[in-house]
């Protein structure tokens, strides 16, 4: 069990993947925030490079790499190679960020829920776009009722993946469900603040002959207070960015935003008044994502929210596996609240 008081000072953390795109922005956030930050990378050559020139110490041994952290062990591999670190930092009661998703097998997911449970270990994933300020913004006029019972949730998830293929070859077997698609549906149960109990879903596969796996999917969600959704997962179109665009439509206005553009716009249903488009303060939401959850474990705040949990984040992954098993099945499916851990 981690005692949150003894988290004062002082308060290290290690980066497990720390040479990789997604782990550099890690350990650069943790040491711009003022923590002596380690860097573990199977690939030792990277891990001395990525310590040298962003400033930490590179730590060749995991088990001496996890046990240098008094703080967060970050867990930044490929999506593949979630599981095991992360249980690892777990079982060594060391509290642990895990980038999205927090794996690619339910059952693992399951793993690490149980041992966060039994372990009193906090287990945190790295859903980041709820801290993006529009996303923000929008589940905050949802939460306050500004826009009335929620009837409908929309959203896109776009990105041409194939540039990202040809500069780190290990994403040609990364499910791009799991990779990217996921960002919306956390964000659309995060805003409305509820389950999905039933899902159908079709999937198309690509052209490209070094990619096998679906990179486009239609899903439809039914929540568990009714209201409907609808997600679109595109990874193979050009957009301008990485692009998520949220529609949530109620009984008295609607709310719709995308993070490319910055944008978000606001409509309450009195005729005559114009819908009002309104510009946010970008962020560094990695940043701010670890900000909260080092001033969390160092007692400086009382909460880790809208940080995801272990809890919300299984929840997520059985609506993702429900998904999957809708795609080959070809009907609706049943989100499976009674799975055994």
């Amino acid at each position: 069990m981690i005692e949150r008081s003894d988290r004062t000072k002082p308060y290290t953390a290690t980066v497990i993947g720390g040479a990789g795109s997604a782990g550099r922005r890690h350990v650069e956030a943790q040491i711009r925030q003022g923590v002596d930050t380690a860097i573990y990378d199977i690939d030792n050559k990277r891990a001395v490079k990525a310590a040298e020139e962003t400033g930490a110490h590179a730590i060749l041994d995991i088990d001496e790499a996890i046990g240098f952290a008094t703080g967060l062990v970050h867990v930044t591999t490929p999506d593949y190679a979630h599981t095991a670190p992360a249980l690892h930092a777990i079982e060594a009661g060391r509290a642990v960020l895990v980038e999205k998703p927090l794996t690619t097998r339910l059952d693992e997911s399951l793993r690490l829920r149980d041992a966060s449970i039994d372990l009193g270990v906090p287990v945190f994933v790295g859903a980041n776009m709820r801290l993006h300020p529009n996303f923000a913004a929008v589940r905050q006029q949802v939460q306050q009722g500004e826009i009335g019972e929620i009837r409908k949730v929309s959203a896109s998830y776009l990105h041409d993946m194939r540039w990202a293929r040809k500069n780190t070859p290990w994403r040609n077997k990364q499910n791009i469900l799991l990779g990217g698609g996921i960002h919306p549906i956390d964000l659309m149960m995060h805003i409305v603040d509820d389950n999905v109990d039933e899902v159908f879903a079709v999937a198309s596969l690509g052209h490209d002959e070094e990619y096998k796996l679906p990179d486009l999917y239609e899903i439809f969600l039914m929540f568990s207070s009714g209201i409907l959704g609808y997600v679109n997962v595109n990874a193979r179109t050009p957009v301008p960015a990485h692009k998520i665009d949220l529609v949530v439509e109620g009984t008295e206005g609607y709310c719709e935003t995308d993070n490319a553009f910055n944008l978000y716009r606001i409509f309450r249903g009195k005729e005559g008044i114009s819908p009002a488009v309104k510009a946010t303060k970008p962020i560094d939401t990695f940043a701010a994502e670890i900000q909260i959850i080092n001033d969390f474990l160092r007692g400086i705040r009382t909460d880790y929210k809208p940080v995801a949990d272990i809890e919300e984040t299984v929840r997520v992954m059985k609506t993702v596996d429900a998904i999957d098993r809708s795609t080959r099945s070809g009907f609706p499916e049943k989100v499976e609240e009674k799975i055994l851990g």
